[in-house]
């Protein structure tokens, strides 16, 4: 498997329903695999678990050779997102030369949203 790419959801304004199922991506379990989106200052992580248990999901970007050549390591993000709950995390701009890979060791849910629509 490989990731699988994530379009990103608008927020008109009339809101938007975070518990619509519909909104969010099933995710494919396992390292290497997951979803991916272009970093946007604006955009809203939600991580939604609805298993059994609790879900690990690991927040990762590219490390881009201008890190690298000056020994800079972005480290990954790990939410531990708890049963049957939601959670929002802000992209943080220290992404903001690259795409965005979330991965998730359950099949976790996931939407990502991009800044206020006027639509």
């Amino acid at each position: 498997m490989a990731t699988q790419s994530l379009s990103l959801t608008n927020i008109t304004k009339t809101g938007l329903d975070l518990t619509d199922a519909s909104n969010y991506q099933t995710m494919t379990t396992g390292s290497g695999n997951g979803s991916v989106f272009d970093y946007n200052k604006a955009s809203l992580i939600f991580l939604r678990n609805t298993t059994g248990g609790d879900a690990a999901f690991t927040i990762k970007t590219d490390q881009g050779a201008d890190y690298s050549d000056r020994s800079i390591t972005i480290p990954d993000l790990t939410v531990t997102v708890p049963t049957t709950e939601t959670w929002a995390v802000p992209v943080s701009a220290i992404y903001g030369r690259s795409s965005i890979t979330v991965e998730c060791d359950v099949a976790g849910l996931i939407m990502v949203t991009t800044k206020f629509n006027t639509n």
